[in-house]
This record gives C-alpha cells, sequence and structure tokens, in this order.
C-alpha cells in the first residue's frame, strides 16, 4: 500500500490528496470504520490537515464521508 491509500477491508482505495480542497468530502466505503479513521487519520495527520468523519449509509452502503476542515 502506497502513502495516501486506505485499505481497511483489503482493497486498496486510492484517494487524490492533492484535489482534497478544504470544504471538500469523500465517502469512503466500508466494513472496517474503525481501521479506515484510524488510516484515514493518520494520513491527514501524516499531510498536517484536519478531517471530520461520521459513519453513514450511501447508496445502501455502509461506509464513511470525511470532511476536509482544515
Amino acid at each position: 500500500m502506497r502513502e495516501g491509500q486506505v485499505c481497511p477491508d483489503g482493497v486498496v482505495i486510492e484517494i487524490n490528496w492533492g484535489r482534497f480542497d478544504i470544504g471538500m468530502s469523500v465517502f469512503i466505503p466500508a466494513i472496517n470504520l474503525v481501521m479506515l479513521k484510524k488510516q484515514m487519520q493518520t494520513i491527514a495527520n501524516n499531510k498536517r490537515i484536519q478531517l471530520k468523519g461520521f459513519e453513514r449509509i450511501e447508496a445502501g452502503k455502509l461506509g464513511m464521508r470525511f470532511w476536509r476542515i482544515l
């Protein structure tokens, strides 16, 4: 797994961090929400940005939506 990718359930998901501006959000479908939150927070800390994440069901899929706040 490369830097900037998350893999909470064994499927690698790449996020375009260069285009993830303040106020934007991304929904990441996952079952292991604890691992997803941990991986996203680790990346955010390394990039010195702040995220706010909430567990959600969107289009019938469990996951988390993350907003970049700073």
